[in-house]
């Protein structure tokens, strides 16, 4: 299973995604993109599946199960499908169902094919329930953790930029304080926030190897996208320890609103000169999702014209 990292650093500081690129195996770092190719940076690797209740079994390293429903929309329109995929409560990695696809509005010209055109024969909505069994601590290797712009090259450097309401590091904002992860919240937002929350770090240097922590949840405001509203969340204790070659930074304990709904916990990691996030995977962590099958995905993507079906060709190891 592919996770995706963002880690916002400080305001004004762009960050983008980047996928994960090398995986602890248990006694040594994986490259993604080794030689048996088996964990792509690409995303599309080599799995193995059972029936259902299934088992996948991905690169060697990830293991889930997973259960799922197969819903018959053969007939249906185009604008009810979605609607009714809309309506799914799941949050799952902090993204929201509420405005899941396209929004076609009156004027344009695919709104009357969207309400009036039926999904064809053999199209099926298929609702998920994953598990995870086995997952192994990943690393993040095309973005590095920036300290105004520059690349953070020691846990040292963390500690001294990132440092709200320890010492003289102030109050907490999107300058002092690091991002662990982001979701949009169920509750209708404050006024002059976008209802996007941040979950955001600070740290204190207690030895070479320990310290302490404070996790902050924080707005976005309007307009801007700047930090802002942060509210003391938990406290914890990060532990730096030698890991194969490399130095990992491991937090204690984490907000639940990060292991319970994204399924994983944050790591920082020390490779090639430079500190870059990773992430431990929750074993018995459960994600809930909706699936498109390639009649019905197809059809959604024939109907905008000029979209072109993205495809994988994939060759057997």
């Amino acid at each position: 299973r592919v996770n995706f990292v963002e880690v916002e650093g400080q305001d004004d500081v762009v960050v983008p995604f980047a996928r994960n690129t090398l995986y602890w195996n248990g006694s040594a770092w994986k490259e993604a993109d080794g030689a048996d190719k088996q964990c792509p940076s690409n995303g599309v690797g080599v799995g193995s599946w059972s029936s259902n209740p299934r088992e996948s079994v991905f690169c060697g390293l990830f293991k889930e199960s997973a259960t799922s429903v197969d819903v018959n929309i053969s007939g249906k329109t185009f604008a009810a499908t979605l609607g009714e995929m809309r309506l799914y409560g799941s949050h799952d990695n902090g993204n929201s169902f509420d405005n899941y696809g396209p929004t076609v509005l009156p004027g344009y010209s695919e709104y009357s094919d969207f309400t009036t055109k039926v999904l064809p024969a053999g199209s099926r909505l298929r609702y998920q329930v994953s598990t995870i069994q086995q997952v192994p601590d990943q690393l993040f290797t095309a973005s590095p953790v920036l300290v105004s712009n520059a690349t953070a090259t020691s846990f040292a450097s963390l500690t001294a930029a990132f440092n709200a309401e320890f010492g003289n590091g102030g109050s907490p904002n999107g300058s002092n304080t690091l991002g662990i992860y982001q979701y949009q919240s169920k509750a209708l937002p404050a006024t002059g926030t976008t209802g996007l929350k941040r979950v955001r770090v600070s740290l204190q240097s207690v030895s070479a190897t320990t310290g302490n922590a404070r996790f902050y949840t924080c707005d976005v405001a309007t307009g801007t996208g700047f930090t802002t509203g942060c509210v003391l969340e938990a406290s914890s204790v990060y532990n730096i320890a030698r890991q194969g070659d490399k130095d990992v930074m491991r937090f204690a304990a984490m907000p639940p609103i990060v292991t319970q709904q994204a399924g994983f916990s944050r790591l920082f990691v020390l490779h090639n000169g430079g500190v870059y996030a990773g992430s431990a995977g929750v074993v018995g962590f459960k994600s809930y999702s909706q699936r498109l099958n390639q009649p019905a995905y197809t059809a959604y993507f024939d109907i905008f014209g000029g979209f072109t079906l993205p495809r994988e060709t994939l060759t057997a190891p």
